[in-house]
């Protein structure tokens, strides 16, 4: 379809621009690069989409963008050009080569402040001297703003302007929205009138996500962001990025005002308020004229400030600073002493602690699964280079029980200043080993932390602090053994234990809320990683209706739910609620902020998306797992050296680790096309012998059984052994072995192992019916059989049940099976359409694995092929 256009422009502006390709495509229009032939430079040619094209008309449009034309300002992107190519509308600006701030964000998450105020203050003065002449922009956001030799510049001046006075009320009757959901302003949303103070709102919300990464408000849909900018309270800056400066805050509440006549009456007062809150207020000529007179008044009190400074500064020496930011801490692993059996008490305290510290909103608490990876006698600055952290924890747990069933506990923590490793704080806790004295013990060594470092505690998380779940020793011990188990979950047998303790936990004492929690929590996880019995999602609901009845404030519970409707259910609005909730009562929580982080993604929101999982990994710092998932966010996006420099993160901290392994090895071939690179990736892997051969081929089934064409080799011999252990691995190791001796030649084993396939992918298909991924694969092991009819009805069902629209990231597997089954079927034409379909949205179809990947070789002596590749960029 773009070439299509391509050509209807080129014919149209014959001996004006010579298009050259499709750029980049958003909500109102697509781009293409463009040479003017006149002035021998490049040029960005917009076309309006065509649904809205047809409700504008010609002549109103031309005549209402040749008002967003006249504006001439050092930061507005200008307008070349504009009118109807062959009935395409379209407008013309410079191609400016360098970043927009969307690219900033995305390599640097969170911006200085200085240049946050920069970027604030100069997009501000273009829309102050646009909002003098009467153009609102309507859609400021971070892909509008971008950068020429460091200067920002507003591009998309007056278009939406344009937009809405050449449509009028037959654009609204379209149902077609100006503007992006996530920067709009209220009223915006709600179709009302507007004026300047709608682009207020929408810079605030920029200038929000400078500062934090994140903006102010996400939502699964529009219309639940449209409705979250209206109805939700305004987040606090400070608890995304604590060194933010406290007048900040009120600023940006202002200018985030619901209602217009709340915020700043224009958008020049806004920067300048946003400017002097973090850089300084810039001096006047009136400031000048006054300085003289108060350096001599100043001069008078100099020696009383002297006197009292030092007073002072005694005083402030005896307690902690104020934080300028939330202190970040590191729990470690508390070392046990006593009976080895009772090693789960050390670790479950520890998991306790390091939870209970996590709710407090003052402190950044880094996840276990980072800080498991050291003991105490790691050195303080060592760890606290590699981690980021400002103190570190470390103690040790003292068991002992006694023969008439007397239970002693003693615990010896450690508070420490990373930087000179100074102790803060390092008290003997004693008690007995009975839930009361466990709970107290914990309690005790959290408030304490937060009051060595001078962090107030609010009520709700003094109220959580004091909370005893249980009285039943075995109970609480279950539970302990159910927490240890938890944090190596991703091993079927630890979940498996994990589930059976925390049963045990609620057998034991039927009102521990907190164990039926986490009890749901594991039932969800076991489900969706290791076992897809929808049996389990019940016994999950069973247990969280239980924990909410016995306790309706507890967080894990909001966690359980979470979980239940991400992975259970499949519902992004109520799982995005869910962990909102949590976020709000648990900043530290990762795992929360991952499942935001895919949800979003999924959304297509991959800039927030990526945002969040930086976040994610900053609390989790030797997390492999965040790693790798940027990496497969960046190839999406095509962004593959990016991609490249996440995978070395991944594998420095995690060498022989095979889901890194097998992605670099993806990688080399989506970049560069370069097979043998590919296939030495996984060889020196296997070489070390560190790197599980198992490991490699279980991830590649799992995920990726096609990359057997590319490996080849002797891992077939391998892939030959290798058995499934449940029904999920068995259908996609039946199909890798299948394309493996495709590989090799041998038709009649491929094709039995097409059959073994179909018959695990029609169970499957039974049991789940709304599982995309099994119809997809159900089709092409119908199309490999010579089912030509059932293989195009579960192609387009896989396709239906998670489409691409809806499912950004998901969506991208049921296209790729049915261009397999285009190609099984020598459907040509069905295929081309499903690779012009992939080449227009994030994933990690890219020219170099067009020209090598074997699944596309039957469509290389088509001219269209060759018209594909020609079309077509790496970081498309």
């Amino acid at each position: 379809m773009n070439n299509d256009v391509i050509a209807r422009l080129n014919e149209a502006l014959a001996g004006r621009y010579l298009v050259e390709r499709e750029h980049a495509f958003g909500g109102m229009a697509t781009v293409y690069l463009a040479e003017d032939l006149k002035h021998h430079r490049k040029v960005a040619i917009k076309v309006l989409r065509s649904e809205l094209a047809m409700v504008l008309g010609r002549d109103r449009f031309v005549r209402e963008i040749e008002i967003a034309a006249k504006l001439q300002h050092p930061h507005i992107l200008p307008l070349y050009d504009s009118g109807d190519a062959g009935g395409l509308l379209y407008y013309v600006m410079p191609f400016v080569e360098g970043d927009s701030l969307r690219h900033l964000l995305e390599r640097e998450h969170q911006l200085p402040f200085e240049r946050a105020a920069q970027i604030t203050r100069e997009v501000a003065q273009a829309l102050e001297f646009a909002h003098g002449r009467g153009i609102v922009h309507r859609d400021i956001k971070p892909e509008n703003i971008l950068f020429s030799d460091g200067v920002a510049v507003v591009a998309d001046f007056g278009i939406a302007q344009a937009v809405a006075e050449a449509g009028g009320s037959r654009l609204t009757q379209t149902g077609f929205s100006l503007g992006t959901p996530t920067y709009m302003s209220p009223e915006q949303g709600t179709g009302a009138a507007i004026d300047g103070r709608s682009d207020v709102y929408s810079l605030a919300c920029v200038t929000f996500e400078m500062l934090t990464g994140e903006p102010p408000y996400a939502g699964a849909s529009a219309l639940a962001l449209l409705a979250r900018h209206s109805s939700d309270p305004i987040p606090n800056v400070g608890t995304l990025r604590a060194a933010v400066p406290r007048r900040v805050e009120s600023i940006l509440k202002k200018a985030l005002a619901k209602v217009p006549g709340d915020r700043y009456p224009s958008v020049m007062t806004f920067a300048s308020e946003f400017g002097g809150a973090v850089t300084g207020p810039v001096p006047t000529v009136e400031d000048a004229t006054r300085s003289a007179g108060r350096r001599r008044i100043l001069g008078l009190v100099t020696a009383l400030v002297v006197l009292v400074g030092a007073g002072a500064a005694w005083y402030a020496s005896r307690r902690p600073p104020a934080p300028a930011r939330a202190p970040k801490i590191a729990i470690l692993p508390f070392s046990h002493i006593g009976a080895p059996e009772d090693r789960f008490i050390a670790d479950g305290l520890t998991e306790e602690i390091r939870s209970r510290v996590a709710g407090i909103s003052g402190l950044v608490v880094i996840a276990g699964s980072s800080t498991g990876q050291y003991d105490g006698n790691v050195r303080i600055k060592d760890l606290a280079r590699d981690l980021g952290v400002d103190y570190v924890v470390i103690g040790s747990v003292q068991t002992q029980r006694g023969a008439q069933g007397a239970e002693q506990l003693r615990v010896r923590p450690r508070l420490v200043r990373a930087g000179n490793e100074e102790e803060l704080w390092h008290p003997t806790l004693d008690g007995s080993l009975t839930p009361g004295e466990l709970f107290r013990v914990q309690a005790d060594i959290a408030e304490q932390i937060a009051s060595a470092l001078g962090v107030s505690l609010l009520s709700p998380e003094r109220r959580d602090l004091a909370a005893r779940p249980t009285a039943n020793s075995a109970s609480y011990e279950a539970f302990l053994r159910g927490n240890v188990a938890v944090a190596r979950r991703y091993a079927e047998t630890s979940a498996r234990t994990a589930i059976e303790s925390y049963q045990a936990a609620v057998g034991a004492d039927s009102n521990f809320a907190l164990a039926y929690a986490k009890l749901a929590e594991a039932e969800v996880f076991y489900y969706y990683f290791h076992d897809r019995n929808r049996e389990r999602l019940g016994r999950a609901r069973v247990a969280i209706d239980r924990a909410m009845t016995l306790d309706s404030t507890l967080v894990e519970a909001h966690v359980a739910r979470g979980y239940l409707a991400w992975w259970g259910d499949l519902d992004q609005t109520r799982a995005l609620e869910e962990l909102n909730e949590v976020r709000t009562r648990q900043p530290s929580n990762s795992d929360a902020l991952w499942i935001i982080a895919n949800i979003l993604r999924r959304n297509g929101r991959w800039s927030e998306g990526m945002a969040a999982l930086r976040r994610a990994g900053e609390l989790d710092p030797r997390s492999q797992s965040y790693a790798l998932d940027l990496a497969t966010s960046s190839m999406a996006i095509r962004r593959f050296d990016d991609a490249d420099r996440y995978l070395s993160r991944a594998l420095t901290l995690a060498p022989d680790w095979a889901p890194a392994i097998l992605t670099k090895s993806l990688l080399l071939v989506a970049w560069k096309g370069d097979v043998a690179a590919s296939r030495q990736v996984v060889a020196e892997a296997r070489a070390r012998n560190g790197v599980s051969v198992g490991e490699l081929l279980k991830y590649m089934v799992r995920r990726h059984p096609q990359h057997v064409f590319i490996l080849g080799g002797d891992i077939q011999d391998s892939l030959d052994a290798m058995k499934a252990g449940t029904m999920l691995e068995a259908g996609p190791l039946m199909l890798a072995k299948a394309y493996s001796f495709t590989n090799r030649g041998n038709l009649s084993r491929a094709r039995a192992y097409f059959d073994s396939a179909r018959v695990v992918f029609e169970g499957l298909v039974k049991v789940s019916p709304g599982e995309a991924d099994f119809h997809a694969m159900l089709g092409v092991a119908y199309a490999a059989l010579g089912h030509r009819e059932e293989s195009i009805h579960e192609g387009i069902e896989g396709m239906k049940l998670l489409p691409v629209e809806k499912e950004a990231l998901g969506g991208i597997f049921p296209i790729t099976a049915r261009i397999r089954i285009a190609l099984i079927n020598g459907e040509t034409d069905t295929a081309f359409k499903y690779i012009a379909t992939l080449i227009r949205v994030p994933s990690p179809l890219s020219k170099a694995l067009l020209k090598v990947e074997p699944m596309f070789s039957a469509l290389r002596s088509d001219p269209r092929f060759e018209a594909l590749i020609r079309g077509t960029e790496n970081t498309l």
